[in-house]
């Protein structure tokens, strides 16, 4: 689990409300979404910046809660993370929160790295081998990269399975070096 403590504690005490309220998916999701609206405007470092008054930064916060119709938790952890001048903390506490509910809901993460685009059915029977490998449930998102000329590579966690030719020529190469 990455982040920090603090980070995980903060992500925890959001869960935990969430699993009492039976809204933790919900609110994992305007988590992420004032994450990403915070960080893409750059609107965190302002929140985190002595420069600005705390009245204004409460008020970036007003328009935050309003424009994404934030519930009163993920609106009160905000106000809290801002608060205790913790703010930039907010990324953390996302991606904390994001791997304590997957851990919740008993599913893992896992990304295919492909050199082509993959097609739907590729995909779901890579996601039910990886299923039956796992024992969870998997959420497989799919990226293209030309570096791995072709093949597939599989991050599942910390976990990766590299069938790619990239990898293939990389090993290939380090045994020619041995000779």
């Amino acid at each position: 689990m990455r982040g920090s403590v603090l980070g995980r504690r903060y992500a925890a005490a959001l869960l935990d409300l969430g699993v009492s309220d039976g809204r933790a998916e919900p609110y994992g999701e305007q988590l992420h979404a004032a994450t990403d609206a915070l960080v893409g405007a750059g609107a965190l470092k302002v929140l985190a910046s002595p420069l600005f008054d705390a009245q204004a930064k409460a008020g970036l916060l007003d328009t935050v809660e309003r424009e994404l119709q934030l519930t009163k938790p993920v609106a009160n952890l905000l106000r809290l993370l801002l608060d205790k001048r913790r703010i930039k903390l907010l990324p953390e506490v996302n991606e904390s929160y994001r791997e304590l509910l997957d851990r919740h809901a008993g599913r893992t993460r896992a990304v295919a790295i492909a050199a082509a685009p993959l097609d739907s059915a590729v995909l779901g029977r890579l996601r039910m081998i990886l299923q039956m490998k796992i024992g969870k449930k998997v959420e497989l998102t799919a990226r293209t990269d030309a570096s791995v000329i072709g093949g597939l590579r599989v991050e599942v966690g910390a976990k990766v399975y590299d069938a790619t030719v990239a990898n293939h020529l990389a090993r290939l190469r380090e045994r020619l070096n041995k000779v």
